[in-house]
């Protein structure tokens, strides 16, 4: 949920700034996108990288902060491990929820802009009473795509932690794969794998149908 709701809020925020007529937005655009376009597997060796113990830059700056014990990273200690993956993860998904939120903007009437100021609205009123509303369909949309994604998340955490270390960044998908690879209990990963199925799709449904039952209340 953690994950969801950072990649949701940051891309929201990240669409406001492009949104934005300035110079060099182009670019800016461009540079958000890094994060979705690289391979997760580049992605995972860079922040391994930045994350070592020793010499990542990331890791040597929070252990000169005293936020760390030398030669500790924080994908190795099981209080801050999962809380690392989230964040990783968060910076991944976030173009996505940007370019669909942003989609969305593109769509609005800008007349409800100007109707808007023509009432003394100032740009808080505006985002809060225009361009939110608006984006409430993009947003259920991003709740039912990324949920499921997040939620059958696997590779890069397998790459970053294997679930570890003691099982504290442990995802389903990584348990999954453990008692099928480790354990060799077959049918009990199919039993898992069929029930969270079921479980996504009937959230998927819901999420269906309440869009569409609420698209029919606007016209009642």
């Amino acid at each position: 949920m953690l994950s969801l709701a950072g990649q949701l809020g940051l891309g929201l925020a990240a669409a406001l700034l492009i949104d934005a007529d300035w110079p060099g937005m182009r670019w800016i655009r461009q540079f958000l996108l890094i994060p979705y376009v690289i391979p997760v597997i580049a992605s995972a060796l860079v922040w391994q990288w930045m994350l070592d113990g020793h010499y990542g830059i990331i890791s040597t700056g929070l252990q000169s902060w005293g936020a760390l014990q030398p030669g500790v990273s924080p994908l190795g200690q099981e209080g801050t491990s999962l809380a690392t993956v989230i964040l990783i993860n968060i910076w991944r998904g976030f173009p996505f929820a940007m370019l669909v939120f942003w989609a969305r903007m593109q769509g609005i009437d800008r007349a409800q802009y100007e109707a808007a100021r023509v009432d003394g609205a100032g740009p808080w009123h505006e985002f809060a009473h225009v361009t939110l509303p608006n984006l409430k369909s993009a947003a259920v949309a991003l709740l039912a795509l990324r949920g499921i994604w997040t939620l059958m998340y696997f590779e890069l955490v397998w790459l970053l932690t294997r679930g570890g270390p003691a099982g504290s960044s442990e995802t389903l998908s990584t348990y999954i794969y453990k008692v099928v690879t480790g354990e060799f209990r077959v049918g009990y990963a199919a039993a898992i794998a069929s029930g969270t199925g079921l479980l996504l799709t009937t959230a998927g449904l819901t999420v269906w149908v309440l869009t569409r039952l609420r698209g029919r209340w606007r016209h009642v």
